[in-house]
């Protein structure tokens, strides 16, 4: 299987990580069921996937007021998955590793944006990828500034409860 890295080069790249007190079994049903993306992360405001999701399928999605068309490209059930992603004057290239940890889950999530639009406006781009992504207090990673945004999890009666950071909580009892 091919091992898909992020352009540590690319003029935008972030990377975040966050503890989630889930089962990885559950985090991994959540993360790669990707016509239900909408429901979990607010920077995703539509999807649709061509075919069955696996390594190969296409997919089309907006964020950030971006169209987006995509490529699974890696999937290593329950511990990582792998996307490639273009849209105009932008390469990306997003990555998502999970491994267990106590009575949770550690979730790290890496992106890169490469391309004439990534070269011209790296500081732009990097807002997008923050703002798309719902990034906000996380630190500056590597040259390109705040990481992609990851949601916050815990389990809670009735199903998986997620708390965006600055939103307050919502529960979607439709995963657990």
């Amino acid at each position: 299987m091919p091992y898909t890295e992020v352009n540590r080069n690319a003029p935008v790249i972030g990377a975040d990580e966050v503890q989630i007190g889930a089962p990885i079994e559950v985090v991994w049903r959540i993360l790669s069921d990707l016509p239900r993306w909408p429901e979990w992360n607010k920077g995703v405001s539509r999807i649709s996937v061509d075919g069955p999701v696996k390594i190969g399928a296409e997919f089309h999605w907006g964020s950030g007021g971006m169209k987006i068309a995509s490529r699974l490209e890696e999937m290593d059930p329950p511990r990582r998955i792998a996307w490639t992603g273009k849209m105009i004057g932008v390469r990306a290239v997003h990555v998502w590793e999970l491994t267990e940890s106590g009575a949770g889950t550690h979730v790290r999530t890496e992106e890169s944006f490469e391309g004439w639009l990534a070269r011209l406006f790296p500081g732009f781009m990097q807002r997008t990828l923050a703002k798309g992504a719902g990034a906000g207090d996380r630190q500056p990673q590597g040259r390109g500034g705040s990481p992609a945004r990851l949601s916050r999890r815990t389990m809670n009666s009735g199903g998986l409860c997620y708390a965006e950071r600055g939103d307050g909580t919502r529960c979607s009892a439709n995963h657990s």
